[in-house]
């Protein structure tokens, strides 16, 4: 990394300095540092997706981590973290971070507690990354081509024609093909890029890119429909329509926009069920109407569910540990269990536990291997981290999305960061997708634009 002379002029340069003028002065003072420092930014984001690769982006994080402290502490751009410390987003996060970390303290299973915890690891890359964040469009352009790649991999998986063989979640009573990536957040992270394409394109005023973002967001819908998970098809639609919403109400000028993309989206699907139904005989509408119906099965109780034990009936499961966990929050509301404590407030319901409701049949198999968490993050982290940590973590949310709509009228990342905060927001839901590194790495990207300075000369 190049040392520059410093001078009383520079000096002096560097402390006028606000916002992007430090990122851009740090990039411009150490061109190649920064080269490196954005190269190793792209990678982890590209990586997010691609979970089949699970190391992948915890060598990127690595390398990010290293080249980070290498710049603090051998460079001369050290000042261009100085914004990050003024801002309110970036203390409220550091202490959600700091609090998790402590609830771990009075936890009755600690081990446990640091194994959901490195799930949180994903939090340090708005401090590794703040120097390269004036260049965060292409961030999110390795993110949407690694979500590319894995609905490519699917539509191989569908043909055949690479001979690849169906993993393990893909199923073929419900036809799903993920792509060796498990269904729930493997959704979740395709329903971000699907939203993420919708939003560009109708952020986006120039519309220069708008051939590749259509093809992105069909792209990546037909990644969700593979998947088949109800959570995703739900944060998608969602997520959608807000997005829609917040353009029509902060940037008006492209509210005729808007309205060509609803409709085209409408007459699209029309097509689409259409051609599927006819032509192909139902074969993509089939199993998620199947997917659809087990649900609503599953809640009624038909005779199916009835017999089936509680853990292995999806919805009413989860139905069922939200009712424990909000009795759970009302008997420790302050401080929650601890991190990995969560189980130990369920002694009471040994169905939550078991494979049977009496554990005395010769086939019991504890489900805590796969059960291990309150399938609602906005429950689980205050049953864990009590009304101190659900406070942390609203107010982490709402802080970031009063920068993004600030941020929106002008850059339509902003927009992209907020579709896809909001379809991290609904998948959770159903599930405790905070635990999970690749959907807290989509929580990441969707905070990301939100950290971004907003004093000085932007570009």
């Amino acid at each position: 990394m190049a040392e520059t002379a410093v001078t009383a002029e520079t000096v002096d340069r560097r402390n006028a300095l606000d916002g992007f003028d430090v990122l851009r002065h740090a990039a411009a003072a150490d061109a190649f540092g920064h080269r490196i420092h954005i190269a190793l930014a792209m990678a982890w984001a590209f990586f997010v997706p691609l979970v089949m690769i699970p190391w992948a982006k915890d060598v990127a994080l690595i390398l990010l981590v290293g080249w980070s402290l290498a710049r603090v502490l051998f460079g001369s751009v050290r000042y261009a973290w100085g914004p990050l410390f003024r801002m309110p987003l970036a203390w409220l996060i550091t202490a959600w971070l700091v609090w998790t970390g402590l609830s771990i303290l009075w936890s009755p299973a600690p081990v446990w507690g640091l194994d959901e915890y490195k799930a949180f690891r994903a939090f340090l890359i708005p401090i590794l990354v703040f120097p390269v964040l004036f260049e965060f469009r292409k961030m999110l352009w390795a993110f949407l081509a690694g979500a590319a790649i894995v609905t490519v991999i699917q539509l191989l998986q569908v043909s055949d024609l690479a001979g690849l063989p169906r993993d393990s979640y893909s199923r073929r009573s419900m036809d799903r093909f993920c792509a060796w990536i498990a269904p729930n957040p493997g959704g979740l992270l395709l329903a971000g890029a699907f939203v993420a394409h919708a939003a560009w394109l109708l952020a986006e005023r120039r519309g220069r890119m708008a051939g590749v973002h259509v093809a992105g967001a069909v792209l990546a819908a037909i990644g969700v429909l593979f998947m088949n998970n109800r959570g995703a098809f739900v944060a998608s639609g969602i997520g959608a329509a807000l997005v829609c919403m917040v353009v029509v109400i902060l940037l008006p000028s492209v509210r005729a926009k808007v309205l060509l993309v609803a409709t085209s989206i409408v007459f699209g699907l029309t097509c689409g069920l259409y051609v599927d139904e006819m032509i192909l005989g139902s074969k993509i509408s089939a199993p998620i109407e199947q997917r659809i119906q087990r649900g609503l099965d599953d809640l009624k109780g038909t005779a199916e569910f009835e017999k089936r034990p509680l853990v292995s009936r999806s919805l009413t499961y989860r139905l069922e540990v939200w009712s424990a966990l909000l009795d759970d929050i009302q008997d420790r509301p302050l401080l929650g269990t601890g991190m990995g404590g969560l189980w130990h407030a369920f002694d009471d319901h040994p169905e939550f536990i078991s494979n049977d409701r009496t554990g005395k049949s010769k086939k019991h198999k504890p489900a805590y291997n796969n059960h291990k968490h309150g399938h609602n993050s906005w429950l689980f982290v205050p049953a864990t981290t009590g009304l101190i940590g659900m406070a942390l973590m609203w107010g982490t949310l709402g802080t970031a999305i009063a920068g993004l709509c600030r941020r929106a009228r002008r850059h339509p990342e902003a927009i992209v960061s907020f579709g896809i905060l909001v379809v991290w927001m609904i998948g959770n839901v159903f599930d405790s997708l905070l635990l999970s590194g690749s959907t807290s790495c989509l929580l990441i990207i969707g905070l990301l634009a939100a950290f971004v300075p907003q004093v000085g000369a932007e570009p």
